[in-house]
């Protein structure tokens, strides 16, 4: 066997190894049941004076486990709107769980908002909530 052939060889064992190991991942099945079909904060429903409610972080409560908030992207049309399509900057508002189930919140409204537009950098509005919980505080 030439040194050419026998790199070769060893070459093709490892990548024929190493796509066996690859081949045979199987990734766990995980299963999700929706709760309600019904969104948990819009304005049809009720649960919020803004027109737009997007994208929720949900975030249980540190010290009751029966307390649960959302982080929620809101926004309203423009006072000059010529379509829907005609949105102010977008703000994050806070709702808490009403009970234990988590399908009811606290009405939104402009009281319970956290970051608005009224800064220069943040004119153009936020984006959707990211919320990370490291050693018992909440990071955005």
């Amino acid at each position: 066997m030439t040194m050419i052939s026998l790199k070769f060889s060893v070459i093709t064992i490892v990548f024929v190894y190493l796509n066996s190991c690859c081949l045979s991942y199987v990734p766990p099945r995980i299963e999700m049941k929706r709760l309600s079909t019904v969104p948990l904060i819009s304005s049809w429903s009720n649960n919020s004076e803004f027109l737009y409610n997007y994208n929720s972080a949900f975030m249980p409560s540190i010290n009751d486990s029966d307390a649960v908030a959302l982080l929620v992207r809101v926004q309203n049309l423009r006072n000059d709107s010529k379509s829907i399509y005609d949105v102010g900057p977008s703000k994050l508002a806070l709702t808490r769980s009403l009970d234990k189930t988590y399908l009811n919140y606290t009405y939104i409204t402009r009281d319970d908002i956290l970051i608005d537009n009224d800064r220069e950098f943040q004119s153009i509005g936020v984006e959707d909530p990211r919320i990370v919980l490291y050693n018992n505080t909440y990071y955005l």
